[in-house]
């Protein structure tokens, strides 16, 4: 199997994004926040005092909600 190179040029690129991503929620207090539940990014955003539409970029950027669950689920390990 040989891999694309343009396609691997494109993950180096947005690469920078999951990382971003993964300092949000951590700065954040993402996990401790979903550690007993789904909530809603308008909750997320109350809760935090972050700016929901902001908020909303980086769920649908790198699906910020199952990152933070699957977080969550590490912190009560």
């Amino acid at each position: 199997m040989t891999i694309d190179p343009r396609e691997k040029l494109l993950d180096l690129v947005q690469s920078h994004r999951v990382t971003a991503v993964i300092y949000v929620a951590a700065r954040l207090g993402l996990a401790e926040l979903l550690r007993d539940g789904p909530r809603t990014v308008d909750e997320l955003a109350s809760r935090t005092h972050a700016d929901r539409d902001a908020l909303a970029r980086c769920s649908s950027l790198s699906r910020l909600s199952a990152f933070a669950l699957a977080l969550a689920k590490a912190a009560t390990c």
